[in-house]
This record gives C-alpha cells, sequence and structure tokens, in this order.
C-alpha cells in the first residue's frame, strides 16, 4: 500500500474525526477465543465472515455537581446507543463504500466491548470493571464496528493492554453496597443494577437507596477513582448541553407509559419506563419524611 494509510488507519481517523477519544482495532484471531459461544454464534450471524473489530470510546462526563436525587451521570445526556450509533455510521458507511461489510454495535452487542478495548490499546481496565481512558478517565462510553475487511498492513497478531489501575482499593471502598470485591463484581447487589430493578425491592435494598440518596443508576466507584480525578469534560453537546440530572414525583405523576417515552425517550433512563423511577422517588421522599420526623422530635426533646 505504500505511503497510503492503511484501512485501520484510516477508518480510526474517521471515528476519532466523529468524537471518540480513542480508537483502536482488534482483529477476529484475537478476540474470538476470548469470546462466549453464544456471542461467536451471534456475531458471525451479523457479520458471517467478520475480520477486524473497531472499538471507539467517547467521552461523556460534564463538569456540573451531581444533585440530591440524582440520575447517575452516564444518563444525564442523550441516550448514548443512539448518540454512538449516529457518530459510528459514517465510518461504517465508509467502509461498505470499500467493498466491506459493517455493522455498528453499541452496548447490547456480541461483542465483549472491554476485551475488545482492551486488546485494542485504548486504554485500561481498573477494579471497578470499567475501562479507563486518560485524561477522561473511565467516564467514556464504547462502541464498535465489526467488519469483513482486512487491512493488509495490520498486524497479524496483537498483545492486550493488560495494564491494571493501581489497585488503590478506592472503589471497592468506595461501593455502597458490597458489589466490589476482591473476588470480583457482584451484580447482583450493585446499587446502579438494585434502581433499574422492576418490582418492590427488598427492605435491604430499599434502604441502600435511601441512604445514598439514589434515583437511577449509582457513581460512587467512579467518583472515588484517582483516574476520574479531574477528567477532561467531554467536547461532545449530546453529553453536555439540555442535561436532566433529577426527576421530581411532579414530572411523573400521572404519565402514561406513552407519554413518559415522549417527553424521555431520548434518554438512556427511559428505558425501563417511569414506574421504577415513581417507585424509587417514593422510597427518597419516605425517607426525606421520616428524616424531618426524627429533627423535629430530636429538637422538641432538647427544648
Amino acid at each position: 500500500m505504500g505511503n497510503k494509510p492503511g484501512l485501520s488507519e484510516t477508518i480510526c481517523a474517521a471515528i476519532c474525526a466523529s468524537g471518540a477519544a480513542a480508537c483502536g482495532t482488534v482483529s477476529r484471531a484475537v478476540l474470538e477465543p476470548v469470546m462466549t459461544d453464544a456471542q461467536r454464534a451471534q456475531l458471525a450471524l451479523r457479520v458471517p465472515e467478520w475480520r477486524t473489530v473497531f472499538c471507539a470510546a467517547f467521552p461523556y462526563f460534564a463538569n456540573v455537581p451531581a444533585p440530591r436525587h440524582a440520575i447517575s451521570r452516564y444518563a444525564w445526556g442523550l441516550d448514548y446507543h443512539k448518540v454512538l450509533a449516529q457518530r459510528l455510521t459514517p465510518a461504517a458507511e465508509h467502509l461498505r463504500a470499500l467493498g466491506a461489510r459493517a455493522e455498528v454495535l453499541v452496548d447490547a452487542s456480541p461483542v465483549p466491548e472491554r476485551a475488545a478495548a482492551l486488546y485494542a490499546g485504548i486504554g485500561i481496565l481498573g477494579d471497578h470493571g470499567l475501562v479507563i481512558v486518560p485524561p477522561y478517565g473511565s467516564y467514556v462510553f464504547l462502541g464498535t464496528i465489526v467488519t469483513d475487511g482486512e487491512d493488509p498492513d495490520a498486524p497479524l497478531t496483537q498483545t492486550p493492554a493488560i495494564a491494571q489501575c493501581a489497585h488503590c482499593g478506592a472503589c471497592r471502598a468506595a461501593c455502597p453496597s458490597g458489589a466490589l470485591s476482591p473476588e470480583g463484581f457482584h451484580s447482583e447487589r450493585c446499587l446502579s443494577h438494585l434502581s433499574q430493578k422492576k418490582g418492590d425491592l427488598s427492605p435491604w435494598e430499599q434502604a441502600l437507596l435511601q441512604q445514598n440518596d439514589c434515583l437511577w443508576g449509582c457513581d460512587a466507584c467512579q467518583e472515588a477513582c484517582p483516574y476520574n480525578r479531574g477528567p477532561r469534560e467531554t467536547a461532545l453537546p449530546e453529553f453536555r448541553e439540555a442535561l436532566i440530572q433529577t426527576l421530581s414525583q411532579g414530572q411523573l405523576n400521572g404519565l402514561s407509559n406513552r407519554e413518559f417515552q415522549r417527553r424521555y425517550g431520548t434518554r438512556a433512563f427511559a428505558w425501563r419506563g417511569p414506574a421504577v423511577l415513581r417507585r424509587n422517588l417514593e422510597l427518597l421522599a419516605k425517607s426525606e419524611s421520616e428524616t424531618q420526623r426524627a429533627f423535629r422530635h430530636e429538637k422538641g426533646n432538647d427544648l
């Protein structure tokens, strides 16, 4: 190919021009061995003869303080699934114009995104299980393009970016539910998971939400991470403008599912519908009332 840029270089440049903070590639030969049988089968249906995965990180940190009853930062802006798909599409279309098949995949994907990011060399793995991309920290979304295109100038083998964080323990200490431990991540205990769980919560789960003033999602492990001290703010307007950081009971009361989706369907917190958010707001309001009663009682005893 002489001095002309290879396929990987050309497509990564296009992806970074679309707003990605980092981009890299991983070959099928490298990634497939760490995929499950189900992932291999599903990806083969999407791109039967896939050869290369382009993995990109898009930053979302907005330098705005979190309010009370906060929604997790990742859901303040527009739904990242749609944003990343739109921003990755021009690069995918470029691949298609070259005669290759290309599919944009974000989150709900047979591609093991974190493994792809590490093999592609775009970040390191934190003990909180998130990919860290300095200077944006772990406040990044991962998206991929899977293609049957192959760059003849690309290396035939790759070494994963196996560098880990400093193992300082800050994220484990900050985790309010004990979901992070030296043995690994226990998703069923994660406060973010519990805040999005349907139906009635156990007394322990209810208390956990109330004690941590949790409306939707949890950023405790990220806020404690040293790599997230003073992270660079995103330049992407979808994640820094018209933010929705919290919701009130008044904003949700009386909304049908259809009306809720009409108002908030462009947000990542909308996928569960209004019922879970209403439940969480009721728990937080109940906690506030009990705290106020206890304060008045204690103040009365002091008089």
